[in-house]
């Protein structure tokens, strides 16, 4: 007969050999978000050019507002897969947030959340953004001086 005053006994094992269940996310991975929203655009961009050789002004704002809720679903779903609250994905309303969300879906792999450590392809698309970035600053600069 076991002592019920004594402690439970627990059973130890060595992280080394205590195996993790890979965590899945759901969503959708960086690749088919880039194909996404990059076919978003043009669709968008196609669209709007109809519309203005059609003359038809009144129906542009409703094509862009179709798009930028449209434009929600794969964001929401990225941030899915990233592991970060689906419903940051309305900080896209926001400007110079919508850049932060949209860096983060574009950068992090699925499950950067529980990690929190970037991969290579990540590190690499980090070093486009950012080079792209102080290109467009430089720019910026530059036509301001030129004015």
């Amino acid at each position: 007969m076991e002592n019920p005053y004594s402690p439970p006994q627990a059973s130890v094992v060595p992280e080394a050999t205590a195996q993790r269940t890979p965590r899945h996310y759901g969503g959708i991975r960086r690749l088919p978000y880039l194909g996404i929203m990059i076919g978003l655009s043009i669709f968008q961009n196609i669209s709007l050019a109809v519309i203005a050789s059609a003359d038809r002004p009144d129906t542009t704002l409703i094509v862009a507002i179709f798009f930028m809720i449209v434009s929600f679903i794969p964001v929401y779903y990225r941030l899915k897969n990233i592991g970060m609250n689906p419903w940051w994905c309305l900080l896209m309303l926001v400007p110079c947030l919508n850049l932060l969300v949209g860096i983060r879906c574009l950068v992090f792999q699925e499950g950067y959340a529980d990690t929190r450590k970037l991969d290579t392809a990540g590190r690499v698309i980090t070093f486009i953004v950012l080079g792209l970035f102080v290109l467009v600053v430089i720019s910026v600069v530059v036509s301001a001086m030129a004015s």
